[in-house]
């Protein structure tokens, strides 16, 4: 009996200690530095305790057509820097999954009148988000779910 409460104890210990956090790689500093700026700049609490970090790498075997995914899981977001979207439009792409991790915003397949998409949380990401940035910014940080 003895062991079986000392080691419900030390199980317990561990599991109230906090959980590793990776280190934001340099690739990806500025565009994070960027959200956490704006999020403040709308007044927005984070979530930060949702995400332990970022994990760089090529093609994903187990999702191929994927550029970019945050795991709720792992809380890790996942980024394919050899995407197209990692190349050109890289602060977008990754403003989506902090979206995600950070915000708790799910998707957004809304288009605007002249097709574009509505949101960085669309899938498709928007392609004029640079040209429409104030619009989009203010969209991904004032368009909050109500159980946020």
């Amino acid at each position: 009996m003895k062991t079986i409460i000392f080691t419900l104890a030390i199980a317990l210990l561990f599991s109230c200690t906090k959980e590793n956090v990776l280190p934001i790689p340099k690739q990806v500093e500025t565009e994070y530095l960027a959200f956490l700026y704006h999020a403040e700049n709308y007044g927005v609490k984070l979530k930060s305790h949702k995400l332990k970090g970022f994990i760089l790498s090529g093609k994903f075997a187990h999702r191929p057509n994927y550029q970019a995914y945050y795991s709720h899981h792992d809380k890790i977001i996942y980024v394919d820097t050899t995407s197209i979207a990692y190349v050109f439009n890289k602060e977008c792409l990754l403003f989506h999954e902090l979206g995600h991790a950070l915000l708790r915003r799910s998707h957004n397949e809304a288009l605007l009148e002249n097709g574009e998409s509505a949101s960085v949380m669309n899938e498709l990401l928007p392609k004029s988000y640079l040209q429409n940035k104030e619009y989009y910014l203010d969209e991904l940080f004032t368009k909050l779910d109500k159980s946020y």
